[in-house]
């Protein structure tokens, strides 16, 4: 009891500290820059923030402490930024895991192609995934591409609005997409992790 209760302190006092305190090591632990915070790490905001170079806008992040007690940091997010925007909760735990909650998001492509050979975006509807030390454990949720359909010129050919759904094979991350013009179809699925 001593020592949940001696975590529980250390944890509130952590969130009492300023983000513009917190956030560089959140920074350097993720890759994840900012112009500057505001806030407390209870319930900040990074301004401008960007990962791997990708714009996010303004990043807010909300700690929820009732988490503490049972051991696991619980997070909402939300940006909106040139790149895309979403919202959800990032939540992990003392026995070695990720996960994603109830995350609905807009990513653009362009920017994450590399040569920007490609157009589009990918969306997330109410995903939830958890990682765990040997892999995707549960996935859930709908997701949507319109990169075949906007990328006409790279392929040659204008394809269909992607749509599917997530699961779990074998600890990989697995996309089932799939979508139709016409007569023709196009079914994709990939593991990821």
């Amino acid at each position: 009891l001593a020592i949940i209760f001696s975590v529980a302190f250390c944890g509130l006092f952590v969130l009492g500290l300023p983000m513009s305190v917190v956030a560089p090591s959140l920074s350097q632990s993720s890759g994840l820059t900012f112009h500057h915070a505001s806030g407390s790490a209870w319930n900040g905001t990074l301004h401008h923030a960007s990962l791997g170079g990708k714009e996010l806008g303004d990043l807010q992040l909300q700690f929820n402490p009732l988490y503490l007690a049972l051991l696991r940091t619980h997070f909402f997010f939300s940006f909106d930024g040139l790149d895309g925007s979403g919202k959800g909760v990032f939540e992990t735990g003392l026995f070695s895991y990720l996960a994603l909650k109830n995350t609905t998001m807009g990513i653009s492509i362009e920017k994450f192609s590399g040569q920007n050979m490609l157009a589009g975006a990918v969306y997330l509807d109410d995903v939830s995934l958890v990682f765990k030390q040997d892999g995707c454990r549960t996935a859930q949720g709908h997701l949507s591409t319109d990169v075949l359909e906007r990328s006409a010129s790279t392929f040659g050919w204008e394809g269909p609005l992607l749509d599917g759904t997530l699961e779990c094979v074998d600890g990989a991350l697995r996309l089932l997409l799939a979508g139709s013009r016409g007569v023709e179809s196009v079914r994709i699925v990939t593991s990821l992790f």
